[in-house]
Parts: C-alpha cells; structure tokens; sequence
C-alpha cells in the first residue's frame, strides 16, 4: 500500500513540472501580465466586492464582540456552550455584520452625492 501511495505521490509531483508550461493558448512565451484597470468592471461590481470583503472581513470582529456581549449578560457562567448557542451568536454577528455593510453602503453612496 505504501508503495502506491509513494507512486502516486512521485507521479502528481513530476506531472505538475512537465505541464507547468509558460506557453497560454496562443502559443506565445510572452510572460508580460496586464494588470485589470478600474473601468475594466461596472460600478455595482465594485460595490459588491466591497460589500462582500467587508462583510467576511467583520464577521470575527462581531463574533468576539457578540460572544463577549452574551458572556457579561449570562453573568461569565462557566456553562460551556452548546452547538445551538454557537449558532445563536453566529446568526447574531452574521446580522451585526449585516447592518456594518448596509451603513457603509449609505455612506459611501451619501459621499458620491
């Protein structure tokens, strides 16, 4: 069995060296990389990308600060927490990370006015 798995392993390694090949699909070796300009995608796609960033960037913050909320209102029980109250306190930073976006948004289309 381990002879397999280390064949295996030797194959996947060596194919990924011979088809690294520098050619793209025209044939041609230039490396040269374009980099993407601002007017290259619409508007809304810029604003959603923020929105998303920021809502998946916020989401640990408003975890900490909601499990922190819920610890001093449960008075620092040393209960441990069940799956049900994880999820409670996931939905409620989900939702504080929710209405940072929703603010950020009004703000950003306040300042373009």
């Amino acid at each position: 069995m381990k002879k397999i798995i280390i064949f295996a392993a030797v194959v996947l390694f060596f194919s990924q060296i011979l088809y690294a090949d520098p050619q793209n699909s025209t044939g041609n070796t230039d490396k040269s990389y374009e980099l993407y300009v601002y007017e290259e995608f619409p508007d809304w796609m810029h604003k959603i990308r923020r929105a998303e960033s920021l809502f998946i960037g916020s989401i640990p913050l408003t975890f900490a600060a909601v499990s922190l909320v819920g610890n001093v209102i449960n008075g620092y029980t040393s209960t441990p927490l069940t799956q049900p109250d994880y999820l409670i306190r996931f939905g409620f930073s989900a939702a504080v990370s929710a209405v940072l976006v929703i603010i950020d948004f009004i703000l950003g289309e306040l300042e373009n006015e």
